[in-house]
């Protein structure tokens, strides 16, 4: 998987212009549902967790909170295993023969400390680049840095050797988050980008709707920290379930 917070993080600390998000807005309605990898997809279950506020050394010295909203084909006791595979490291939690969807969105300290709220995020394929990082000047967000990305991944019975990954362009609309759940709604284009000339790609399917996610507990909320020390990336051997 891409690099995704290091560049951030980096981008961050130096930015200093860029519209605001303001609250949140009209986005999808109906179900979530699309067509990821070539195949239809409704998701199972879906669930939230959020991270932060964190102060972390690595890349530099930053504090941030994060969200995540993860959209799988498998379901649990009360999303329990989706939460289960949003753990401590993300990017490394798999599970075999299923397809998923991770948005995230992460709120870096500026003028203000770092905040979660509602407002529309633009989705980008490229966290990495200054250009895709807004500093919101307006809302609950005011005074703070913020950017979105998502991928979806499929995966099949050989699992992690199989696994099909794809990034997205497009909005994340957050309505409200509450102690219990998040609400919103999504928009997405997912496809394939090339660093070496900035180019999304679009082709591998499309993702939209409105959605309810329950946010896992935080015992299990996923390492802000070292999501970025491993500079956005699985941090180890991706494992399955």
């Amino acid at each position: 998987m891409r690099k995704l917070l290091i560049g951030f993080v980096v981008v961050v600390l130096g930015a200093g212009c860029g519209g605001g998000g303001g609250g949140g807005g009209s986005g999808p309605s109906g179900p979530v549902t699309g067509t990821i990898s070539g195949q239809a997809f409704t998701p199972a279950a879906v669930s939230a967790v959020t991270a932060g506020p964190a102060t972390c050394s690595q890349p530099t010295t930053f504090t941030a909170k994060a969200l995540a909203v993860r959209f799988a084909s498998y379901a649990g006791a009360s999303s329990t295993d989706v939460c289960t595979n949003l753990t401590s490291d993300p990017l490394c939690k798999l599970k075999a023969s299923a397809t998923t969807v991770t948005v995230a969105m992460a709120d870096i300290e500026g003028t203000a400390g770092p905040t979660l709220g509602p407002g529309t995020f633009n989705v980008t394929a490229n966290p990495a680049s200054a250009a895709n990082v807004t500093f919101q000047t307006s809302g609950p967000l005011a005074g703070t840095a913020t950017i979105a990305f998502a991928a979806s991944v499929a995966t099949g019975t050989s699992c992690p050797a199989s696994a099909q990954a794809a990034v997205a362009q497009g909005t994340l609309i957050i309505d409200a988050i509450t102690s219990t759940d998040v609400t919103g709604s999504i928009d997405l284009t997912f496809g394939t980008y090339d660093a070496a000339t900035d180019k999304f790609t679009p082709g591998q399917g499309t993702l939209s709707g409105a959605f309810d996610a329950p946010l896992c507990s935080e015992a299990i909320a996923f390492d802000l920290c070292s999501l970025a020390a491993n500079a956005g990336t699985c941090g180890g051997t991706p494992s399955c379930d």
